[in-house]
């Protein structure tokens, strides 16, 4: 059997610890009697300009891009950044703010050129697909590769991973001491669960039209469709042991 090594690659904040998780658990070791899974790696953009620092770079590497709606991925990261409680108007300035909206646009591009330039052994998980519907992957690989699962593997997976447990368990686990959740951070779920708009409340109506402005041409490129900012409040202090308003 010939040996893959599976590669996640995507901007912060898209889904690939997630996505990371699931594989070291349910694709690792795993064969179909043509190919046989044996290292799953996980890497976040940037690299350098004209390097290639992925782990592997051939074809015996399959990459799973992990892609996130632009404005959404930008909402969850500064929610990340700023920890579990934080004012919002003192700790997003303008600076700062858009420093991250040109990181992001920088990876997103990185991301997409190396998406078109190796499409033979690339494939795109878009967050909005899998987030609590923990079956796509199984979906996925069960349809691409010929594996099999259980619904017991599917039902085990929600019940370890879903949003509520998470938020729950990262919160009372010292990181690394649990292997079932090891490469998660304490705060890595929000107290918004993932939930997109409840994530851009926590971003001041000042910086909305800019932000929805820098992120056109990344729209574009992954087929989103802009945020609709109609009706989105804004909250002023986020603490992620309750709604702030």
């Amino acid at each position: 059997m010939k040996p893959i090594t599976i590669e996640v690659v995507s901007p912060p904040r898209c889904g690939s610890t997630l996505t990371y998780h699931f594989l070291s658990q349910y694709i690792q070791d795993k064969n179909n009697n043509f190919y046989i899974f044996q290292n799953i790696n996980k890497t976040h953009p940037p690299f350098e300009p004209n390097q290639i620092t992925l782990h592997n770079f051939d074809f015996e590497t399959f990459y799973i891009f992990c892609i996130r709606h632009p404005f959404s991925t930008l909402a969850s990261l500064l929610i990340y950044d700023m920890g579990d409680s934080y004012d919002v108007e003192s700790a997003l300035n303008e600076r700062y703010v858009f420093n991250k909206v040109n990181e992001l646009v920088r990876d997103f591009k990185w991301c997409y050129d190396f998406i078109k330039q190796n499409s033979l052994n690339v494939t795109i998980f878009k967050y909005e697909h899998f987030v609590n519907n923990y079956r796509y992957f199984f979906d996925f690989f069960s349809r691409t590769f010929g594996l099999n699962f259980t619904d017991e593997n599917v039902d085990d997976f929600f019940k370890n991973y879903n949003t509520d447990n998470l938020f729950d368990k990262l919160r009372k686990t010292v990181r690394g001491s649990d292997p079932l959740y090891h490469s998660f951070a304490p705060n890595h779920i929000s107290f918004s669960k993932g939930n997109n708009e409840d994530n851009i409340a926590y971003i001041p109506f000042k910086f909305r039209s800019r932000i929805q402005r820098e992120f056109k041409e990344i729209y574009e490129l992954y087929n989103y469709n802009p945020v609709s900012l109609a009706g989105i409040p804004f909250y002023k202090k986020y603490n992620a042991n309750c709604f702030s308003d």
